[in-house]
This record gives C-alpha cells, structure tokens and sequence, in this order.
C-alpha cells in the first residue's frame, strides 16, 4: 500500500468521522436513531477511490461517529458501513462496455423516475413529522416539522435531475445512482438486522427503515453532484485516477 494510498485513507476517515458526528437529527425512534449527512461523504470517498479505501474509511469514520453519539451501534455501524462502502466502490467503479449510449441514457431515466418517486411517497407517507431534532454536535437546536410539500418538490428536482443530466450530460450517471442504491440498500437492511438483533423490537425497527432509506437517498442527490465536480477538477489538474 501506497504512502498517498494511506494519507488519503487517514484523511477521509476523518471527514466520514466529522460529517457523521457533527450534523445530526434525531428521528422519531424508540432506541434514539439519528439521521445524519456522514453518507454523502461515504459516497464520495467510495466512489472516487475505490472500494477498499470506502470500505475503511467509512466503516471506522462511521464507528468513531456512533461511539460518540449513539454508542450501542458502534460495533454494527464499523461492519455495516464498511460493506456499505465497499459495494459503492466495487459497483461504480467497474467498466460496463456491453451497453450503447441510448441504453444507458435510458437507464438513467429509469433510475431518476424511480428515486423521485420513492422520494415522492416516503416523504410525505414517512418523512413528514413534527418532533425532528437537529443538532451541531453536541449543541441541540429546537425541533422542527417539514411539511409534505417539501419532499414533493426534492422528488420533482431528483427525478429531473437525474434523468436530464443521464440524458443530457453524462448518460452513466443513471449507474451510479443504483450503484450507490445497492449500498445503501446494504446499510438499510444491516441496521435492520442489528436492531432486531441487539438494540429493539420488531415494531420500532420496521419504523426506523424508511428514515434510514432517506438517508440513502439524500446522501445520493449530493454526493453524485458533488462527486463530478471533483472529477471535473482532477481532470483538469492532471490528477485523475
């Protein structure tokens, strides 16, 4: 392993551990769940430098996270997000050359229509409730509501932007998209199993999945944008991987 290859891990190992800790809200759960931004920064590391790099740095920043927040999921979250990034970096970093541009674009299309809507109807069957709690790390803001009227509009912008941008753009984006839905699909299901497993009931837990499926989904809408512009720039610079 390379001495950039280990800076780089040590450097985005932190920036997980900092996004994670230090935006939180808590979420109407029994056993204190939390939603928190640290997955956009999972997306990013995983998708720009790979799966085993995700995989660490998003395993042990997200620990590190949990151990200072919400300390009963620390041991899940360091197997659970560690999978999580590596499945990102595996898929959406492999080369398909079987499909033509059409069918890509396409693809995109799909995927926009399918997480505007799930964006759609999560938020505003699951999403829109009253006892939100934001928080800077440790200092708690008031509680507040978001109306349903907000997830329909991020619904409308995701399904637009996605498939706009696959069609018009970058027709791949559409993949990466579902790359990092096949990790986040890994995270919900994880937490599941460890809360039914260690932390609560059934009931509750089945509670938690659609706020944990809306942290995918969030941390999707910015991470994809995010992600390009950094590409953009290391092209630029002559850096690129």
């Amino acid at each position: 392993m390379s001495s950039r290859t280990v800076a780089l891990t040590a450097i985005f190992t932190a920036f997980v551990f900092v996004t994670t800790w230090a935006f939180t809200i808590g979420i109407p759960t029994t056993s204190g769940g939390y939603f928190d931004v640290g997955e956009i920064m999972v997306y990013i590391v995983a998708i720009l430098e790979g799966p085993y790099v995700g995989a660490f740095a998003s395993g042990v920043g997200s620990m590190f996270s949990d151990a200072a927040v919400s300390p009963a999921y620390a041991p899940g979250t360091l197997v659970i997000k560690a999978a999580e990034g590596f499945v990102v970096g595996y898929l959406s970093n492999r080369a398909f050359s079987g499909m033509s541009r059409p069918t890509w674009r396409v693809l995109s299309v799909i995927i926009g229509l399918g997480i505007g809507g799930m964006i759609g109807y999560l938020g505003t069957t699951y999403w829109s409730v009253s006892n939100y709690q934001f928080a800077i790390g440790p200092i708690n803001l008031p509680s507040f509501a978001i109306p349903q009227a907000f997830w329909i509009v991020l619904g409308a912008v995701a399904l637009a932007g996605i498939a706009l941008a696959g069609a018009f753009v970058d027709e791949k984006i559409g993949y990466t998209a579902l790359a990092i839905m096949a990790g986040g699909s890994v995270m919900v299901l994880g937490y599941f199993l460890y809360n039914i497993t260690f932390i609560e009931p059934l009931a509750p837990a089945v509670v938690e999945v659609p706020f944990d499926i809306g942290q995918a989904l969030i941390g999707l809408l910015v991470a994809i944008p995010v992600v390009r512009r950094v590409k953009m720039v290391m092209v630029r610079s002559g850096n690129a991987r």
